[in-house]
């Protein structure tokens, strides 16, 4: 059975659909593997010039190679220092934003209490913020820093290995066109 766009433009749009959906999820799937990649795609990309200007100095390959990805951590160091003294930061002032927001609750039902005649503190507990949720949150973050660590590594690895094919893909791209001209003037 022969089925032609205008045959049947319903099941070209379900088929279309369906291929989307298979696309999609397999992105999903991939994307321990895919977001790494890419990040470290980003990253070479951003530090091919620096390599690049390195290596018409004079410096040898391999450290032409090191110093962007060393620069790229230490700009990455940078950042998670910051962000890692702002959640001490807050871990440190935790109690006292607990305390603010039982004192505000509080003013707020007595408040309620005593303009409406209506008894609330019966109903609403002062325990909003359950202490053990947020022990279970700093003892998860421990683990996602560690995944946030070894994914790092795993980024800076890609990329210098992409920045080291960097300097030889033009040659390996002229040759594979020459290969494929002289394989044109046989046939």
């Amino acid at each position: 059975m022969n089925l032609n766009r205008t045959d049947a433009p319903g099941a070209q749009v379900l088929f279309s659909l369906a291929c989307l959906v298979v696309v999609v999820f397999g992105l999903r799937a991939a994307a321990p593997i895919l977001l790494p990649s890419a990040l470290a795609l980003f990253l070479a990309v951003l530090s091919l010039p620096v390599m690049l200007w390195l290596r018409g100095h004079g410096i040898p390959k391999a450290s032409a190679i090191v110093i962007p990805v060393l620069l790229n951590v230490a700009v990455v160091g940078l950042l998670l220092t910051f962000a890692s003294q702002s959640v001490a930061e807050l871990q440190r002032e935790l109690p006292n934003y607990l305390n603010t927001l039982a004192q505000l609750q509080s003013d707020w039902v007595k408040n309620v209490e005593t303009r409406m005649d209506v008894v609330l503190s019966d109903y609403i507990t002062l325990e909003l913020i359950d202490p053990g949720a947020v022990i279970g949150f700093a003892s998860g973050a421990v683990g996602r820093i560690a995944q946030l660590l070894s994914m790092t590594f795993l980024v800076f690895l890609i990329m210098a290995f992409m920045l080291s094919e960097a300097t030889v893909f033009p040659d390996k791209f002229r040759s594979l066109s020459r290969s494929s001209d002289e394989q044109d003037n046989r046939l």
